[in-house]
């Protein structure tokens, strides 16, 4: 499996990782350098899987969850 992290804004690969924990760590880096989460997206890929077969990309407040990033209410996207 690789692990991928990617700039959501531009499209751009940002890097690509072995395990998931190096990914995850990865992104608290970013965040610690001033990305916001919504910015990255972090996907998951194998060689193996079909195309139908690989998870859609997580980002925003799945992804804070998920690399253990305490997610800001103040900044929450709300819906009208």
């Amino acid at each position: 499996m690789i692990w991928e992290l990617w700039d959501a804004v531009s499209g751009n690969a940002i890097s690509d990782f072995e395990t998931e924990a190096e990914a995850l760590a990865y992104v608290r880096a970013l965040i610690d350098d001033g990305w916001k989460i919504d910015e990255i997206l972090f996907m998951v890929d194998d060689p193996a899987w079909a195309d139908e077969d690989v998870p859609l990309a997580i980002t925003g407040d799945e992804l804070a969850r998920k690399a253990g990033i305490a997610v800001d209410s103040s900044q929450a996207r709300r819906t009208v």
